[in-house]
């Protein structure tokens, strides 16, 4: 800091400051300092500190140590001669000033009297002229470098930027900017955005709203058009995702805006060519679906023509049968049986996954699972099984599809049964965002984990000789559940009982 600097910053204030070298040269002193000390302010320039004081040179010098190792002002005291009277005594507040031409030591001078009552004013005060010079400079750096970091970002940046002032003329240009467009920054800069960035729709091959226009209305950061066609210098075209926002002023008002945007003209042809297998698979699905449903429809009579001629070949005939005739006789009205059922389970399936609003009621889950429990009433008293639930929620559903899930879980906690012990299922309920999860429990044989996700596929049986069924109960109860965009699962262990969970959107 030079003496003018000093006088500049410090000449005027009313506290007595010094500013010396590191050695104890006074740089230059203020009008206050010279008053306290006896002497004009520009009489002590060049004069050494300890010469100015009662102290010893080795005290001066090392107080002057002290203050020239820290940029925070440190407390010492000196007493100073004043025209040859007795010594002024007085608080010493010391900091060091680091600069390019080296540092220099600030010192703030104040009576011993005084310092008690005015040390923390006069602290704060010049504490925040110092840092608001500090700041200053602090600043001028800080805006110098983010204007550099802001010019590297945006050359180097994977989009391409425009930027523009108010009346929508073009400013800035980054490279990818450059080569979607076919215009280079010189050419660019200083002509209307319109006939740099020029635009249409996909489909209507329109010119799109100005985008300095939209971005100006909305006033805000905004996702600009979709299926939008940029027009090259040289007539190519591209698809592009584009966004914008305004820039402001110190005063808020908009002075420019900034568009970003990116060749998407693979991500088009990738979209549509999902959006083609999804139909194809789509249109597959269906006949798929229209196909299964035509074969286990059309098996049924076949097979009750089977099991008809069956019995009635036991009825008429079994007499005649001995041996070995009566057991094929046996094991093909059964397998007519078995077959039927199949047939059966297989088309309640196919349907179970038809989700329509015809039929669609509003009702309360807690009498669906009382009808389910009345459909398996002969099973439960055969069993002995205790089937109790909670308050359920009320969902808009088909009931039909509903009584199905709940019966088939129901049930099988009704069949999995543990030998000498009591059957126990219970059902309840519990609201989350957006959805119910309703849990199936019950204290039967439990399940290995290697089979918790096998189960719920179609004709999975893990005991058939053991317990009757077709397999497809909670192949049933997977399909309801999944076609309403919710989940089933199951957690269990062996011996231990099985809970089924599944989740229904609240709607």
């Amino acid at each position: 800091m030079t003496p003018a600097d000093f006088q500049k910053f410090y000449g005027i204030l009313p506290e007595p400051i010094l500013l010396t070298s590191v050695d104890g040269s006074v740089i230059a002193a203020n009008n206050a300092a010279g008053a306290l000390i006896g002497r004009r302010a520009a009489e002590l320039s060049g004069v050494r500190l300890h010469a100015l004081t009662e102290e010893s040179a080795e005290k001066v010098k090392m107080l002057l140590a002290l203050f020239s190792r820290s940029a925070q002002f440190l407390p010492g005291s000196l007493a100073f001669r004043n025209g040859g009277s007795s010594g002024v005594k007085c608080r010493v507040e010391g900091a060091a000033l680091r600069e390019d031409r080296g540092a220099c030591l600030l010192l703030r001078l104040q009576r011993t009297e005084l310092a008690i009552t005015r040390f923390r004013s006069l602290n704060e005060r010049v504490n925040a002229l110092h840092h608001e010079i500090m700041e200053r400079q602090r600043a001028a750096e800080q805006l110098h470098a983010q204007r550099e970091l802001l010019r590297i970002t945006l050359a180097s940046i994977g989009d391409g930027v425009i930027a523009t002032d108010a009346q929508a003329v073009v400013t800035f240009v980054n490279p990818v900017a450059e080569a979607l467009t076919g215009w280079n920054r010189e050419e660019a800069i200083g002509r209307p955005l319109d006939l740099v960035f020029r635009t249409v729709n996909e489909q209507t091959r329109l010119p799109v709203e100005s985008r300095v226009a939209e971005v100006q209305r909305r006033g805000a950061i905004a996702v600009l058009a979709d299926h939008t066609l940029l027009i090259a210098r040289n007539g190519s075209e591209l698809a592009i995702a584009d966004s914008g926002a305004p820039i402001y002023d110190a005063a808020g008002q908009v002075m420019g805006v900034v568009l970003v945007f990116r060749d998407v003209t693979a991500r088009r042809k990738d979209e549509r060519t999902l959006q083609e297998t999804i139909q194809s698979l789509q249109k597959s699905n269906d006949n798929l679906h229209q196909f299964a449903y035509a074969v286990a429809h059309d098996l049924k009579e076949p097979m009750r023509m089977v099991s008809l001629y069956s019995q009635l070949l036991g009825q008429n005939y079994g007499s005649l049968l001995t041996g070995h005739g009566e057991m094929f006789l046996q094991q093909t009205m059964g397998g007519a049986r078995r077959m039927e059922e199949l047939l059966e389970g297989l088309l309640a399936f196919i349907t179970a996954g038809e989700l329509t609003n015809r039929g669609l009621e509003t009702m309360d889950c807690s009498d669906i699972v009382s009808k389910a429990v009345m459909n398996l009433q002969s099973s439960i008293e055969e069993a002995g099984a205790e089937i109790t639930w909670e308050a359920l929620p009320t969902v808009t559903d088909h009931p039909a599809s509903l009584a199905t899930l709940f019966q088939n879980l129901i049930g099988n906690g009704v069949k999995y049964r543990r030998e000498g012990v009591t059957p126990r299922v219970h059902v309840s309920a519990t609201r989350r965002p957006r959805e119910w999860l309703i849990v199936v429990e019950d204290n039967g044989i439990g399940i290995e984990p290697e089979y918790h996700t096998r189960i719920f596929g179609v004709f999975k049986r893990l005991y058939p000789a053991k317990y009757p069924g077709t397999g497809i109960g909670l192949a049933l109860c997977a399909r309801v559940v999944e076609s309403r965009g919710g989940s089933i699962w199951v957690e269990s262990s062996p011996g231990e009982g099985s809970r089924f969970l599944f989740t229904l959107p609240d709607r």
